[in-house]
């Protein structure tokens, strides 16, 4: 049995997602406030990174889900130089992967 999500299930599911991870950062900002370019605050960078449409997510959106669901994940990046090789990185080493 394939389960597909609907147009409107994506769009939910990423509003949940960017809920958790502006939650998170703000909730942990003086940890979070060293990762920051620019010299934004933590505020700044949800507003313009997090909140903003079509913007892609980058280490800080990983790190934040990952320690705010204490889930794991491992990404892997696809190496411009090397036509077919990935980099693996992982979040939140010593958990099992669920999936």
């Amino acid at each position: 049995m394939t389960s597909e999500l609907s147009y409107e299930d994506l769009v939910k599911v990423s509003q949940e997602k960017e809920e958790v991870v502006e939650s998170y950062l703000q909730l942990k900002s003086k940890f979070f406030k060293h990762f920051m370019e620019s010299g934004k605050t933590v505020k700044e960078f949800c507003h313009q990174e997090v909140e903003a449409m079509c913007k892609e997510s980058d280490h800080i959106h990983i790190i934040t889900l990952t320690q705010a669901l204490s889930v794991f994940i491992q990404v892997e990046y696809m190496s411009c130089s090397d036509y077919g090789t990935t980099d693996t990185h992982i979040f939140l080493k010593g958990l099992e992967p669920k999936v």
